[in-house]
C-alpha cells in the first residue's frame, strides 16, 4: 500500500481533505511529509480566512499509513515499554576538591530517530499480549523541519479479535499552531481531549478512508507529536482492501503515543541496536 496523506499535530491535520474526497481509493501518501505540508497549507488557509479541511498529518510517525501486505516475516511479542527512553538522563557528576564537576560516566548521546529505531520503540511499547509483524517503513528522506525528515512505520497487529493495522510517526510540531482544532472539516471529524498526563490528544475520524479511519495524535512537551493511524483495512493493493479489526482502542493508542521510548531522537545505542535488528524494512507499496 502506499501511505496516507499528512500525519501531524497541526501538521498531522486536515489539510488534504478536499484531495481525499476526490479520490475513490484511500489516498496513501507519505505519512509525515504530507503532514507537514498540511500544516503549512492550514496556516495559509487560516490567514486567508478559509475553512480548514482534510486529514491530520511521524515521521513520521508522521507516520499514517503504508501497505503492509508483504513485509518480512518478523514477529515480536510486545509488552509495556521499559528501559531506554528517547531522552536519556544526564550522567551523574561528582565534585572534585577544586569544585569542578567531573562526569563519572558518559551519557549515551541522542541521535535522530531512524525507521528501524522507531519501529523497535513502537513494538516494545505495544500493550502486553499483542504481537506485531509485516513491518514496513518510510525512511526519513523528506525535509520536514530545518531540513530534517522523520520516518513513519507500519505494522500488522495481532489481537484476540483478529488482525489489525497501525501506522506510527513522530515529528516536531509547529509551536505557533494550536495543538488541536475540534470540529468537522470535510469528511474528517476532530475531537480534542487531554491525556492522563495532561497532554493534548487529537482524535480524527474519517469513515471514507479505511487506511486512516482513526488517527490519534498526542501532543507532548517540547513540540513533540506522535500520531497513530488505526486502520479498518489491512492494505489497498490492486483495488483490494481486506478488512482489519481495530488494532488498538483509543485509550491504548494514547498510551502508545505517550511512550517515553518514542521520539524524534533516541539514545545512540538504542538506535544502533534497532538498525541491526531491522536492517532492511521494505517501503510501503
Amino acid at each position: 500500500m502506499n501511505e496516507e496523506d499528512g500525519f501531524r499535530p497541526n501538521e498531522f491535520h486536515h489539510a488534504l481533505d478536499t484531495e481525499l474526497a476526490a479520490l475513490t481509493a484511500p489516498a496513501l501518501g507519505d505519512l509525515v511529509g504530507l503532514a507537514a505540508k498540511g500544516g503549512r497549507r492550514k496556516r495559509r488557509l487560516r490567514a486567508a480566512g478559509a475553512a480548514v479541511g482534510s486529514v491530520t498529518a511521524v515521521a513520521a510517525l508522521a507516520l499514517l499509513v503504508g501497505s503492509l501486505g508483504t513485509g518480512p516475516a518478523q514477529s515480536t511479542t510486545a509488552g509495556p515499554a521499559t528501559g531506554l527512553g528517547p531522552a536519556a538522563a544526564p550522567a551523574a557528576v561528582s565534585a572534585s576538591p577544586s569544585a569542578s564537576a567531573t562526569p563519572t560516566a558518559q551519557a549515551d548521546p541522542l541521535v535522530p530517530v531512524t525507521a528501524a529505531s522507531l519501529l523497535d520503540a513502537v513494538v516494545k511499547s505495544l500493550p502486553a499480549g499483542l504481537t506485531a509483524d509485516n513491518f514496513r517503513a518510510n525512511q526519513a528522506k523528506y525535509p520536514i523541519v530545518d531540513g530534517i525528515g522523520y520516518p513513519a512505520v507500519f505494522a500488522y497487529v495481532n489481537t484476540s479479535a483478529g488482525v489489525g493495522r497501525i501506522g506510527v510517526g513522530a515529528f516536531q510540531s509547529d509551536p505557533e499552531q494550536p495543538a488541536c482544532l475540534a470540529g468537522t472539516h470535510g469528511k474528517i471529524t476532530t475531537v480534542c481531549s487531554t491525556s492522563p498526563t495532561g497532554d493534548v490528544v487529537e482524535v480524527d475520524t474519517n469513515p471514507t478512508n479505511c487506511i486512516q479511519t482513526t488517527r490519534v495524535t498526542v501532543h507532548r512537551p517540547q513540540n513533540l507529536g506522535v500520531a497513530i493511524d488505526i486502520s479498518s483495512c489491512l492494505n489497498w493493493t490492486n483495488g483490494q482492501n481486506p478488512p482489519a479489526v481495530p488494532a488498538l482502542t483509543q485509550e491504548q493508542a494514547v498510551a502508545l503515543a505517550s511512550s517515553p521510548l518514542i521520539g524524534t531522537s533516541m539514545p545512540s545505542a538504542f538506535v544502533a541496536a534497532a538498525n541491526a535488528k531491522y536492517p532492511a524494512l521494505p517501503a510501503p507499496q
